[in-house]
């Protein structure tokens, strides 16, 4: 018995396609038809642009295509993978979660709500046609046995996303720390004249922003 996950791809308001991951570690994306052949379509990534309009929906229209293929072994397809959170966000949001660390499909569907370039990945259930187009993958039948497996509800990773608490050590200095010395968590304290040195500090766009961030926080900009 086959039993899948699937998440409905949308951009912005636009029905893109169906990610669906399969209980063996198979991850597949599908376009929806009434996306592929519509030329006012919106572009989700440059990877699925041909060089003509009929290549291009040839290849939205393709179940087979390559770059809509994970690794076989729970990772997604090189598109969706790119959409993840990295570093001590995944991991925050992994536990979390409670998922699994290499359960990408679930990290996906768990960060849903919110991901770069107005996408959106949210659960989505399936009727028996849907279902078989999906498994089936272009041919005529699929294992009737098939059924779906929950997903985690998708949350935006806006409000979780971490914050940087400067604290100032013996001697004078700013540090960051996690954590002072009764267990409290620092999340976003400011005091006047922490920005004393920054690496990137001589680039325009930090010179650009850095005074009016700072007034804002009741700090002083300096160099």
């Amino acid at each position: 018995m086959s039993m899948l996950r699937s998440l409905r791809i949308r951009l912005g308001v636009t029905e893109v396609g169906s990610l669906f991951a399969l209980d063996d570690g198979r991850v597949y994306f599908r376009f929806d038809d009434a996306y592929a052949v519509d030329p006012n379509r919106p572009v989700l990534s440059q990877l699925y642009r041909g060089s003509t309009e009929e290549r291009t929906v040839a290849q939205l229209l393709n179940p087979a295509l390559e770059a809509n293929r994970g690794d076989g072994k729970g990772g997604l397809p090189a598109f969706f993978q790119n959409l993840l959170p990295e570093g001590q966000l995944r991991k925050h949001l992994i536990e979390r979660a409670g998922l699994a660390p290499d359960d990408e499909f679930g990290l996906l569907a768990y960060c849903g709500k919110d991901l770069p370039g107005d996408v959106s990945a949210l659960s989505e259930t399936l009727d028996d046609r849907h279902l078989g187009r999906l498994i089936g993958q272009g041919r005529d039948s699929y294992e009737m046995s098939a059924g779906q497996l929950p997903t985690p509800d998708g949350e935006s990773i806006s409000g979780v996303q971490p914050k940087i608490g400067l604290v100032r050590a013996a001697g004078g200095r700013y540090v960051m720390r996690s954590k002072d010395s009764r267990g409290a968590h620092f999340i976003g304290s400011c005091r006047p004249r922490i920005i004393r040195k920054c690496r990137k500090w001589n680039s325009p766009r930090w010179h650009w922003r850095a005074p009016p961030v700072c007034k804002c926080a009741s700090t002083n900009w300096c160099r």
